[in-house]
Protein backbone atom coordinates (compact mmCIF):
# COMPACT_ATOMS: atom_id res chain seq x y z
CA UNK A 1 0.00 0.00 0.00
CA UNK A 2 2.83 2.41 0.88
CA UNK A 3 4.59 1.57 -2.38
CA UNK A 4 1.42 2.36 -4.35
CA UNK A 5 1.02 5.59 -2.37
CA UNK A 6 4.64 6.61 -3.11
CA UNK A 7 4.14 5.71 -6.77
CA UNK A 8 1.03 7.92 -6.96
CA UNK A 9 2.93 10.77 -5.31
CA UNK A 10 5.69 10.43 -7.91
CA UNK A 11 3.13 10.42 -10.71
CA UNK A 12 1.44 13.48 -9.21
CA UNK A 13 4.78 15.31 -9.04
CA UNK A 14 5.44 14.42 -12.67
CA UNK A 15 1.97 15.60 -13.72
CA UNK A 16 2.46 18.86 -11.80
CA UNK A 17 5.64 19.45 -13.79
CA UNK A 18 3.80 18.66 -17.01
CA UNK A 19 1.05 21.06 -15.98
CA UNK A 20 3.58 23.81 -15.31
CA UNK A 21 5.11 23.23 -18.74
CA UNK A 22 1.66 23.30 -20.36
CA UNK A 23 0.81 26.56 -18.58
CA UNK A 24 4.13 28.04 -19.72
CA UNK A 25 3.47 26.92 -23.31
CA UNK A 26 -0.05 28.30 -23.14
CA UNK A 27 1.24 31.68 -21.94
CA UNK A 28 3.95 31.68 -24.59
CA UNK A 29 1.45 30.92 -27.35
CA UNK A 30 -0.96 33.55 -26.04
CA UNK A 31 1.84 36.07 -26.23
CA UNK A 32 2.71 34.88 -29.73
CA UNK A 33 -0.93 35.23 -30.79
CA UNK A 34 -1.01 38.77 -29.46
CA UNK A 35 2.14 39.61 -31.41
CA UNK A 36 0.67 38.07 -34.55
CA UNK A 37 -2.54 40.08 -34.05
CA UNK A 38 -0.49 43.28 -33.99
CA UNK A 39 1.43 42.23 -37.10
CA UNK A 40 -1.80 41.26 -38.86
CA UNK A 41 -3.39 44.62 -38.07
CA UNK A 42 -0.30 46.39 -39.41
CA UNK A 43 -0.39 44.31 -42.61
CA UNK A 44 -4.10 45.00 -43.09
CA UNK A 45 -3.46 48.69 -42.57
CA UNK A 46 -0.70 48.58 -45.16
CA UNK A 47 -3.03 46.78 -47.58
CA UNK A 48 -5.72 49.44 -47.10
CA UNK A 49 -3.14 52.14 -47.66
CA UNK A 50 -2.09 50.54 -50.93
CA UNK A 51 -5.70 50.08 -51.97
CA UNK A 52 -6.36 53.76 -51.27
CA UNK A 53 -3.39 54.73 -53.47
CA UNK A 54 -4.76 52.54 -56.25
CA UNK A 55 -7.01 55.19 -57.84
CA UNK A 56 -4.21 57.78 -57.72
CA UNK A 57 -1.78 55.45 -59.42
CA UNK A 58 -4.23 54.44 -62.12
CA UNK A 59 -4.93 58.08 -62.93
CA UNK A 60 -1.20 58.59 -63.38
CA UNK A 61 -1.06 55.83 -65.98
CA UNK A 62 1.03 53.33 -64.08
CA UNK A 63 -1.46 50.49 -64.46
CA UNK A 64 1.21 47.80 -64.77
CA UNK A 65 2.63 48.39 -61.28
CA UNK A 66 -0.72 48.45 -59.50
CA UNK A 67 -1.53 44.74 -59.73
CA UNK A 68 1.97 43.75 -58.59
CA UNK A 69 1.78 46.05 -55.55
CA UNK A 70 -1.68 44.81 -54.70
CA UNK A 71 -0.69 41.16 -55.13
CA UNK A 72 2.38 41.67 -52.94
CA UNK A 73 0.29 43.36 -50.25
CA UNK A 74 -2.31 40.59 -50.41
CA UNK A 75 0.39 37.93 -50.20
CA UNK A 76 1.83 39.58 -47.10
CA UNK A 77 -1.59 39.72 -45.46
CA UNK A 78 -2.32 36.10 -46.31
CA UNK A 79 1.08 35.04 -44.95
CA UNK A 80 0.35 36.88 -41.68
CA UNK A 81 -3.07 35.22 -41.47
CA UNK A 82 -1.50 31.82 -42.09
CA UNK A 83 1.06 32.40 -39.32
CA UNK A 84 -1.73 33.54 -37.02
CA UNK A 85 -3.71 30.37 -37.68
CA UNK A 86 -0.68 28.20 -36.94
CA UNK A 87 -0.05 30.04 -33.68
CA UNK A 88 -3.69 29.74 -32.64
CA UNK A 89 -3.63 26.01 -33.42
CA UNK A 90 -0.56 25.60 -31.22
CA UNK A 91 -2.28 27.61 -28.47
CA UNK A 92 -5.38 25.40 -28.67
CA UNK A 93 -3.20 22.29 -28.38
CA UNK A 94 -1.41 23.74 -25.34
CA UNK A 95 -4.73 24.63 -23.72
CA UNK A 96 -6.07 21.11 -24.30
CA UNK A 97 -2.89 19.63 -22.81
CA UNK A 98 -3.23 21.93 -19.82
CA UNK A 99 -6.84 20.81 -19.28
CA UNK A 100 -5.84 17.15 -19.55
CA UNK A 101 -3.04 17.59 -17.02
CA UNK A 102 -5.38 19.40 -14.62
CA UNK A 103 -7.84 16.53 -14.88
CA UNK A 104 -5.13 13.93 -14.32
CA UNK A 105 -3.80 15.92 -11.37
CA UNK A 106 -7.25 16.03 -9.77
CA UNK A 107 -7.69 12.32 -10.30
CA UNK A 108 -4.32 11.52 -8.76
CA UNK A 109 -4.96 13.81 -5.81
CA UNK A 110 -8.28 12.06 -5.21
CA UNK A 111 -6.52 8.66 -5.25
CA UNK A 112 -3.91 9.92 -2.79
CA UNK A 113 -6.58 11.22 -0.43
CA UNK A 114 -8.36 7.89 -0.74
CA UNK A 115 -5.18 5.99 0.14
CA UNK A 116 -4.40 8.23 3.11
Amino acid sequence: MQKEFDNLKDILTFEKQNLEMAIYDCDKFSSLCNEKDVELKAALSEKRSIEMRLPKLSSQGSKKTIPKELVDANNQVFEKIHEELKARSMLRTAEETKKRHLSEKSSLEAKIVELE
